[in-house]
């Protein structure tokens, strides 16, 4: 599904029967940060997030990478012959408490997340509108039913699941909201180019 947001473009789906493959996920990813227990410190304010590469056949890489390429594919999203590249992805494990600071992803076209295991309340994507801050009389003289309609707003949230992928502009600024459940949250976030067959 394409939705639009602040005039940007955002895609999200539903991974078919994410619930038979989830556990496996979750085992790999705790298996990735016990290799690596100290892991890097980027957007994450506390938590835990990989070095953003890992062996291309392993079932994290595969599994984003397939329901990626289907879901462009399926609903004919780019044009015929584009070249659709994941450039690099890591695993972000947030405890109670922990979060990541707003920000983008420079040097790539496309950003996404695969959202693994979402406790109640561990904290969600949540958009910046890049004109938020000059138009922010206008935003709020809208009545609520146009910001609705048109998602006209300073900040966005986006509903997360398990299973859920979202991909979102590059340079689209955004967070993810404090954990405050006991459990951890889990995700996976990448990037991607794409290169026009034409160019």
């Amino acid at each position: 599904m394409i939705d639009n947001i602040f005039g940007q473009q955002i895609h999200f789906f539903d991974i078919e029967s994410f619930d038979e493959i989830q556990n496996e996920l979750i085992k790999y990813c705790y298996q990735i940060k016990k290799n690596d227990p100290s892991g890097v410190d980027r957007s994450n304010a506390g938590g835990w997030q990989s070095a953003p590469t890992f062996p291309r056949n392993e079932i994290l890489f595969s599994t984003i990478q397939k329901s990626v390429i289907d879901y462009f594919v399926d609903n004919k999203i780019l044009i015929e012959g584009t070249m659709v590249s994941i450039i690099n992805m890591w695993i972000n494990i947030n405890q109670k408490g922990t979060y990541n600071h707003t920000h983008s992803h420079p040097r790539c076209d496309i950003s996404g997340v695969l959202w693994i295991k979402i406790p109640e309340n561990s904290g969600v994507l949540k958009f910046e509108n890049g004109c938020g801050f000059a138009q922010d009389n206008l935003i709020s003289c809208y009545s609520e039913h146009v910001k609705k309609a048109f998602k006209i707003y300073s900040t966005y949230k986006m509903n997360t699941k398990p299973g859920r992928v979202c991909l979102f502009p590059a340079d689209l600024r955004h967070c993810v909201e404090q954990n405050m459940n006991r459990q951890d949250r889990i995700s996976v976030s990448f990037n991607i180019r794409v290169k026009n067959p034409e160019r």
